[in-house]
């Protein structure tokens, strides 16, 4: 085979794979504007666990104990009113699920901000250290169980994020609409004006002629 037709049938199969292509939907557009949440993964996890969606639990294979440490945040620090970064809106008061039945709402006092003091304590934090509730640069350590459930909520504030991005493109979409059929409305009621227009210019004119037609008979 031909260098020539190697290239001939490259760009074939360029072809082909562009035309298999999906066109991105507004969705997915939506989506992929929307940043992904920093803290869905801890710091020294697994390759894996970064392909994963917010919605899938982190899967912990068999390992030595400690090599992979959980922590949602750092000691004092509010970790749901973090966001999902960038410039979106911050969580607010949420009552979607007033019973926690999708996600657990539980007080941890190593994230409440108003003992952040206490903790911040020389004492206090290496005692800490020593139990292990928290690592060497002041992130309070969780179990795989909370930090999953730490994902889900990601995931619920990720949602939400999505939702009203959604609801702004409708609304958008329907006051370009309305826009839409005022511009049509405004250019049927020009139209119907120029036609009454034209036709009283027409009916003066007539008049003019015929009264000028008229004195000229009377002249003679």
């Amino acid at each position: 085979m031909s260098t020539c037709d190697t290239e001939i049938e490259d760009i074939n199969n360029v072809d082909i794979t562009l035309m298999t292509l999906r066109k991105p939907t507004e969705l997915k557009k939506v989506i992929d504007s929307i940043p992904k949440p920093e803290r869905a993964v801890p710091k020294n996890g697994l390759p894996l666990w970064y392909r994963l969606g917010l919605e899938c639990k982190l899967p912990v294979p068999k390992m030595p104990v400690g090599k992979i440490l959980f922590a949602r945040g750092r000691i004092g620090e509010d970790v749901r009113r973090v966001g999902l970064g960038g410039t979106g809106p911050q969580p607010t008061f949420d009552l979607t699920d007033p019973y926690c039945n999708n996600v657990s709402y539980d007080y941890v006092p190593m994230h409440d901000p108003h003992l952040a003091h206490h903790f911040a304590q020389k004492s206090v934090r290496n005692r800490m250290k020593e139990l292990g509730f928290c690592t060497k640069d002041g992130r309070a350590v969780c179990s795989l169980k909370e930090f999953n459930q730490y994902r889900k909520y990601l995931y619920n504030q990720f949602m939400d994020r999505i939702h009203q991005e959604m609801k702004k493109l409708d609304e958008r979409a329907r006051d370009d609409l309305t826009l839409k059929r005022v511009e049509v409305d405004v250019a049927r009621r020009l139209q119907i004006f120029t036609k009454a227009e034209r036709a009283r210019e027409h009916l003066e004119k007539a008049a003019q002629e015929h009264a000028d037609e008229w004195a000229e008979k009377k002249r003679l």
